[in-house]
């Protein structure tokens, strides 16, 4: 199941939920899959009920995580998944440096 298919399927189990609301719990899934963060990372964000209500478990989630990595890994080698996270947070640390 796409990502997209969960959360209409949340929408579905949960319409009390605003499309502002729903277009954030995306939002977040997409960050935490793109950042390569694992279930318990995401749940820090996203209500954990929401995440078992779109279908999103954590043997799931880190199915999704490991074939996101991979396919990067196709993309740019091996190993750069880990480099690019690692670069990126060097220059985010940078970045903090820098302000005062």
């Amino acid at each position: 199941m796409s990502l997209l298919e969960r959360v209409k399927r949340l929408e579905g189990m949960h319409p009390e939920l605003t499309p502002i609301q729903l277009c954030d719990i995306w939002r977040h899934m997409i960050a935490a899959l793109d950042a390569g963060e694992t279930f318990s990372e995401l749940s820090a964000r996203v209500n954990e009920n929401l995440l078992y209500s779109a279908g999103v478990t954590p043997q799931g989630w880190e199915e999704h995580r490991l074939e996101a990595i991979a396919d990067y890994e196709k993309i740019f080698g091996p190993g750069s998944f880990k480099e690019n996270r690692d670069s990126q947070k060097r220059w985010r640390e940078a970045s903090e440096d820098r302000h005062f």
